[in-house]
Order: structure tokens, then sequence, then C-alpha cells
């Protein structure tokens, strides 16, 4: 008589119960896409600060992951932009059943080497910034603020202070945007010294 493997019967019931589970082994991401939206308290404070926005007309995230915060803001147009294509296709899926307002456009996008056009209210890069060095990351807030923030737009990011090889670089939310002329505002803080913030731009200034 085979013996029970338990192992395999707790990762069917996970897979049954977790369909985050199921998206990690089929389209093979990271562990952390097993997060529920109920574990990312950051996530839920973003969805709400974009979601009391006035202007809610164009959004794009770069970094989407499964789009647990596209999916649940009401913007007219909304876009995804990631450098894996498996994360696109896990997160196209998943945006088929569960995505507040109109679709969700996907694209892969590599933010140190391809450009954004277009033009948006809002602009979300979170939870990978911390692999990009300060300089580097200040220069990507600097072209976005002159060439894809609408007036009165935001760009929404984050910084994290925690010491460790997953976070190799602990940016100065100050220092990425001291010679723009914007609004710097924080959304909250978080464990891992995590902070987010909205910066939003003021004018309609363009390049110098």
């Amino acid at each position: 008589m085979n013996r029970i493997n338990f192992k395999k019967i707790n990762l069917i019931i996970s897979i049954i119960f977790n369909y985050r589970s199921y998206l990690v082994l089929s389209y093979r991401l990271g562990w952390w896409h097993i997060n529920s939206f109920s574990d990312s308290p950051y996530v839920a404070d973003v969805v709400a600060h974009l979601n009391r926005s006035v202007i809610r007309n164009s959004v794009l995230d770069i970094g989407c992951g499964l789009c647990s915060i596209l999916r649940r803001i009401n913007y007219r147009e909304k876009k995804a932009f990631d450098r894996k294509q498996n994360i696109l296709k896990a997160a196209r899926l998943v945006s088929r059943f569960h995505n507040i307002g109109n679709e969700i456009s996907f694209e892969r996008f590599d933010l140190k080497t391809d450009r954004v056009t277009g033009k948006f209210d809002a602009v979300i890069m979170i939870n990978y910034v911390h692999n990009i060095n300060p300089d580097e990351f200040k220069q990507i807030i600097r072209r976005i603020y002159y060439e894809n923030l609408n007036s009165l737009g935001e760009i929404i990011f984050d910084t994290v202070s925690f010491k460790a090889k997953q976070y190799p670089f602990n940016h100065d939310a100050n220092h990425l945007v001291n010679d723009l002329d914007g609004s710097l505002v924080l959304i909250g803080r978080y464990e891992f010294g995590r902070s987010v913030y909205s910066f939003k731009k003021n004018s309609t200034t363009e390049w110098e």
C-alpha cells in the first residue's frame, strides 16, 4: 500500500484555496507574489489614496506584478508594465476575474532600458526600486516628471531603510525629488522600514 504523501496533499489543498499559489507554481513567479491583499497594508493605503484623487483619467504601474493596486483603482485608462513576460501573463489572467472599472492594458517594459511614452495622472513604482541605485532612480523620476506626468499628476514610490541583501539600495525620498517643483507627501510607514510617498507635480514645467 502506497504511503500517503501529506506534503503533496497540503500543496493541493493550498492551490485549491489560494489561487496565488497556483499562479506562483504555474507561471514560475517569485514567492512574494503569494501574499494576499491583506498581507500588504501599504498596497491598501495606495489604493485608498489613488481612489480619493480628483483627477483619475490615466494611471501607469511600472513593475506591476499581479496588479494588486491597478485592479482596485477606478481610472479611465490603466496601463501595466513589467519586464517579465510570465508575470504579465499571470496578471492578465487575474485581471479577467478581479478588476474594478476599465480593462488594464499590459506591456513588457524594462525601466532601466526602455522609455515611457504618453502622459499620466499617476505613475506607480513600488516594491522593486530598492534594486536601482539612487542617482539612477533620481534621473528616472526626473524624466517621468517632465515627460510623462500631467499637470497635478503624481508619482507613487517607496523607499526601504531596512539593511538586508534583498534591499541593496536605501533611498532618501527628499533627495530623489529635491530639484523638482512638487509636493512630497508621506502615505504611510510599514515593516522593514518601508515608506510610501506621493510626489505631486505643481506645474506644467517642461525640460529646461
